[in-house]
């Protein structure tokens, strides 16, 4: 049936629509009565797919469901490995002093070779005594004595901790405070004093006695090696048999003395036996203050003034003298040296500085005499020497040099005054040595 809109059976009656065709398989159907089934037609070919449709809402969320029930505990799991050390806390408060408690019982240990003597035993008093004996007796015994701090051995050793003593070996002495004696029969006797060897002895404060049969008996002294001995303070005996016997005097060497104060003798059989002297070498002996005199036998000196200058044998020319402030604008004679007691002077030159120099004129004229007479250094006119940049010199150019007697008297004569209108002055070195 074609082009039917609708159609509708009421009470046996047929109710149509509109509709433009109707086949006999129409109006068959419309009777009830059907007809055979018709074939099938080819299938259709497939529709294109239709459009998407639009997305849904999204739905409200649930409500959260009741909490379940708590499951029951469950076995317990092996046990955990140890964890690190926690660190050490503060050191706590030292508690009080207990109370003394009583004596003990002495301890005695024996040597097993000798019954006589114990080895080591605590005496009455908490003291504790160590040692061997010889023979039946006591030597070598040490003693420590609680109550004085002392460490003593009854053959001469000890340490007292108390006063500082110390005396180790055998035989020593240890009086001084913080004193020490080591060796063999030494002896420190003075204060912070140090005797070490055989048979030395420091008696005096701080003095040091150091070899064998050393004596320091003076404060800060040293005698150090064999035989030898500081007997003054801060002097110095050192060596085999060398004596510093005076202030600050040091002797060192063989058989050397340092007798004069601040002297110096080294080398063998060298004696300094005046302040400040020196002698060096071998059997230098130099009795001059304030002179060096080194070599062998004296046969090389090396001095001040007072002896001369002798080097490699041969002696040097020295400043024997200065003398300052003479007048020039006055004729006088003026001393400029004395030959010592026991020597000869030999005279070389003489230099005249100018030292001041006011207004226009000549220098002076002068020579060099002895005594007052003879005169040893021709007379110089220095008519130039008028400014203080300039000096003179005289000198003999003969070659044969003056000789001056010991207890003789050198002077500068100014025979000739210098016409400086206002003043001048001169100075004059005097040059030679002494034999």
């Amino acid at each position: 049936m074609k082009a039917l809109t609708s159609i509708t059976l009421l009470n046996g009656r047929v109710t149509a629509g509109v509709f433009t065709e109707i086949t006999s398989d129409d109006v068959l159907g419309l009777l009830g009565m059907r007809g055979p089934p018709g074939e099938d037609g080819p299938p259709g070919e497939d529709g294109p797919p239709g459009p998407s449709g639009p997305t849904g809402a999204t739905g409200a969320t649930g409500a959260t469901g009741a909490a379940g029930d708590v499951g029951a505990t469950g076995p317990s799991g092996p046990q955990g490995e140890d964890g690190w050390p926690g660190e050490d806390g503060p050191p706590g408060t030292p508690g009080a002093q207990g109370p003394v408690g009583p004596q003990g019982p002495a301890l005695c240990m024996f040597n097993e070779d000798s019954y006589s003597e114990p080895l080591m035993m605590s005496p009455p008093g908490g003291a504790l005594a160590i040692g061997m004996p010889i023979g039946g007796g006591t030597a070598n015994r040490v003693l420590f004595e609680g109550a004085t701090n002392k460490l003593a051995e009854v053959s001469g050793s000890f340490i007292d901790v108390a006063n500082g003593y110390i005396a180790y070996g055998t035989d020593n002495t240890a009086s001084g405070a913080s004193s020490m004696a080591v060796g063999t029969q030494n002896v420190a006797s003075g204060a912070e004093a140090v005797a070490v060897g055989t048979l030395c002895t420091a008696s005096a404060q701080e003095a040091v006695a150091f070899g064998a049969s050393c004596l320091a008996d003076s404060s800060f002294s040293a005698a150090i090696g064999h035989g030898c001995s500081a007997t003054a303070s801060y002097a110095i005996g050192m060596g085999n048999y060398s004596s510093g016997t005076a202030l600050e005097s040091t002797a060192m060497g063989n058989s050397c003395l340092a007798s004069g104060a601040s002297a110096v003798a080294i080398g063998l059989d060298c004696d300094a036996t005046q302040s400040s002297a020196v002698a060096m070498g071998v059997a230098v002996e130099n009795a001059n203050a304030d002179t060096a005199e080194f070599g062998a036998d004296n046969t090389n000196k090396l001095a001040t003034a007072a002896t001369g200058l002798k080097f490699a044998g041969r002696y040097l020319p020295q400043l024997v003298s200065t003398t300052t402030g003479i007048d020039a604008k006055t004729a006088a004679a003026t001393t400029l040296y004395t030959v010592p007691t026991g020597k000869t002077f030999i005279v070389l030159a003489a230099i005249v500085r100018c030292t001041t120099a006011t207004g226009a004129g000549n220098g002076p004229t002068a020579q060099v005499q002895i005594n007052g007479g003879a005169v040893i250094l021709a007379s110089l006119a220095m008519t130039t020497l008028d400014t203080t940049a300039e000096a003179a010199i005289l000198n003999n150019s003969r070659n044969v040099f003056p000789v001056v007697a010991a207890a003789g008297v050198v002077e500068l004569n100014i025979t000739v005054a210098s016409t400086l209108a206002t003043a001048q002055t001169i100075a004059v070195d005097l040059i030679g040595y002494l034999v």
